[in-house]
């Protein structure tokens, strides 16, 4: 009855968190896996704060905010367009601020959210 339900959990843990790891590099997968296993070894308690650790570190590294940018008449200033409706775009610039450090974690997503945009 155990096998049954760990292979149910499995089967559903894959179905909803591997879209989020689309864009892991096997590396970053491999250093889950052992961080991971070191938990196992300890309490239970430090098993469960350690993967929720992993799994905030991932997401805000891999699902950075990237926000398209437009000037405030007659300032300097450049805003988020979506959130401030004042915000005009400039004719044939695409202006946009990603939130997060550029690294080789979120070089795939950031490229494809780029080129929704353009």
């Amino acid at each position: 009855m155990s096998n049954i339900v760990m292979a149910l959990t499995v089967m559903i843990t894959l179905l909803f968190l591997m879209p989020l790891f689309a864009y892991t590099p096997n590396v970053v997968l491999a250093a889950i896996i052992i961080v991971a296993e070191s938990f196992h070894l300890s309490p239970r308690g430090a098993c469960h704060r350690g993967c929720l650790w992993i799994f905030r570190i991932l997401i805000q590294t891999t699902r950075t905010r990237i926000v398209e940018l437009g000037n405030i008449l007659g300032t300097n200033i450049h805003i988020d367009i979506h959130q401030y409706g004042d915000a005009k775009g400039v004719p044939g610039f695409l202006i946009i601020a990603i939130g997060a450090p550029i690294n080789f974690l979120n070089t795939t997503y950031l490229k494809e959210r780029y080129l929704l945009y353009t």
